[in-house]
């Protein structure tokens, strides 16, 4: 479990189901519509799921483009695209007049599964990933015909986008890192990498005995346990296949993260955050254990190829803020960044 351990927890952001009404659940009266469109990915014969989220109306979808790269243990439709009451993460974007589209990696949710000879070494890398998300905006940015969109990337999607943005600043308007994976502060240079498997399988129980150790002594942030392990760990498990064939039932999850993860322990992080130019914003929970406020701050001065730069620490907030309760300050910020001129 170290893959799921260290690093890449965006997984939990499904769980919103149990804190109550999005901030615009007054809008749901307003249509969204939502589609699953299937490109081809960087590996031949392999197809890539776009999820795509956009108000309904007489006008075209808005050219305000938002793109989610999604964290490395779930795919999108048990995360930015599950829905509270009726509405998402990817709804909430969509009902502030956002054309909102999200990627499942190869090996999750609607794209292909990795074939045999696919698997030269562990699979998911965040550079793979992030060629996977090029391959999503070409394809959004020919369909739509505008030059930009905006990327979130979410824990792990962090990575994926950051080595995008920084490839190609040309086709990025805004960047948010949420929760994201930074520098460590003392690397561990001549840490030898140990062996990893191909594959990781995950249970629900497993995630929330994770979730259970990130809170402060005391503390609350509105995780409900029964829910989690039986409503949300039921959608979980619908994500894989062939999740229900295993005893005990669970999600298959390449592991590729992990040889990221023994990188950035040993000073190799996966891009350079002083290629970034575009705007960004750097948003995170006040008890998050992957993007610390140390770590935030290091991640932040390193982004010195950008003038516009922001930090932002929600209060009360775990890795997985926006599944709690601070989760509509979350919403609010990323509207208010997005929106900026």
């Amino acid at each position: 479990m170290r893959y799921i351990r260290h690093l890449f927890f965006a997984v939990f952001s499904l769980l919103l189901a149990f804190i109550g009404a999005s901030s615009v659940g007054a809008a749901q009266n307003v249509r969204i519509t939502s589609e699953i469109i299937r490109i081809d990915s960087p590996i031949p014969g392999l197809r890539l799921g776009l999820h795509h989220y956009f108000r309904k109306s007489a006008r075209p979808p808005s050219r305000q483009i938002v793109l989610f790269a999604e964290g490395s243990a779930v795919p999108t439709a048990g995360n930015a695209g599950f829905k509270i009451d009726g509405v998402s993460w990817m709804d909430n974007l969509a009902l502030s007049g956002f054309d909102v589209w999200s990627l499942d990696y190869l090996g999750y949710g609607e794209s292909s599964r990795y074939r045999e000879a696919d698997l030269q070494s562990p699979p998911g890398r965040a550079r793979d990933c992030a060629s996977q998300l090029a391959s999503a905006v070409k394809f959004i940015l020919a369909k739509r015909g505008v030059a930009r969109l905006s990327i979130i990337g979410d824990s792990f999607g962090s990575l994926v986008a950051g080595i995008y943005a920084s490839r190609s600043p040309q086709s990025v308007d805004k960047l948010i890192l949420f929760a994201p994976v930074t520098p460590v502060a003392e690397p561990k240079r001549n840490q030898p990498l140990s062996s990893v498997s191909q594959f990781e399988f995950v249970t629900p129980d497993d995630l929330w005995q994770l979730y259970s150790s990130w809170l402060p002594k005391g503390e609350h942030a509105g995780v409900d346990r029964n829910f989690f392990l039986n409503t949300w760990g039921s959608k979980y498990l619908d994500t894989d296949p062939t999740s229900r064939q295993r005893k005990p039932p669970s999600v298959m999850v390449p592991t590729g993260p992990d040889l990221d993860t023994a990188d950035i322990q040993r000073d190799q992080f996966p891009y350079n955050p002083g290629l970034i130019t575009k705007p960004t914003l750097i948003i995170f929970g006040e008890w998050d254990v992957v993007a610390t406020e140390e770590g935030g701050k290091r991640l932040f001065d390193l982004l010195t190829g950008t003038r516009d730069k922001r930090r932002i620490v929600i209060g009360k907030g775990t890795h997985v803020l926006q599944l709690e309760s601070t989760r509509h300050i979350l919403y609010r910020e990323v509207v208010n960044f997005l929106r900026l001129e």
